[in-house]
């Protein structure tokens, strides 16, 4: 990650070819984008980790006086980031305007709707609370949340295909799940990839 980051850096850019379109520029999108796509692919964690989310919701209500730092960590995270998200989130790259891309289509819907935007808000919001819930196989792993938000912030192009590195790892260094959830998470998969290919073939639309 951290060669990477360097990478964009000296080379101004993530792209060997068309700099002029690819340059460096400080911007929001993708990373908002990328906690979007974190929700959408690993929606599961809702479902088999459902318990610490209705704990880490009601914490600071009933842990506030023992755990004052903890209880209150993950809401001040996730406000902080929706107000970020709400007053900065924007599509600025001319290539994010082609709307037979669906990567594109779903990043402009919070610029053309309030609703959206509001969904997009919880999406968000859960984003930011599955980091703190979901367990990882090390500690040092966490540090994947931050350095590859920061980095997505370096370029104004949402482009989805930027976060395959970083599900990878974050597949990799997650903690390990039951036979049956990890069943269930690949039946998870296998449906939204037929959905995104039924879009694709059936509708025109390129992911």
């Amino acid at each position: 990650m951290l060669l990477f980051g360097l990478f964009i850096i000296f080379n101004n850019g993530v792209a060997m070819g068309d700099k002029e379109a690819q340059h460096i520029a400080i911007n929001t999108g993708n990373s908002f984008f990328f906690m979007f796509c974190f929700l959408m692919l690993l929606l599961p964690n809702i479902v088999f980790y459902r318990g610490k989310y209705r704990q880490i919701i009601v914490k600071p209500f009933t842990h506030f006086r023992r755990e004052p730092v903890s209880s209150v960590l993950p809401w001040a995270v996730t406000i902080l980031f929706v107000i970020l998200f709400w007053f900065s989130y924007d599509v600025v790259h001319p290539y994010n305007s082609w709307m037979s891309y669906l990567h594109n289509i779903l990043a402009n819907s919070p610029l053309n709707s309030f609703w959206i935007k509001v969904m997009w808000v919880v999406a968000i919001g859960f984003t930011i609370m599955s980091m703190f819930i979901m367990p990882l196989s090390r500690q040092s792993a966490w540090l994947l949340y931050p350095i590859s938000w920061l980095l997505l912030l370096l370029h104004p192009l949402i482009e989805h295909r930027y976060y395959i590195p970083v599900f990878s790892l974050l597949l990799m260094f997650r903690a390990p799940l039951s036979k049956k959830q990890e069943w269930f998470q690949f039946g998870y998969f296998v449906c939204l990839s037929s959905v995104i290919l039924l879009l694709h073939f059936g509708f025109g639309l390129k992911p």
